[in-house]
């Protein structure tokens, strides 16, 4: 997973 929203790096997120 590469989360772009540093904010939101915690969390497993798949953004781009």
């Amino acid at each position: 997973n590469f989360p772009l929203d540093l904010a939101s790096a915690e969390v497993p997120s798949t953004n781009g």
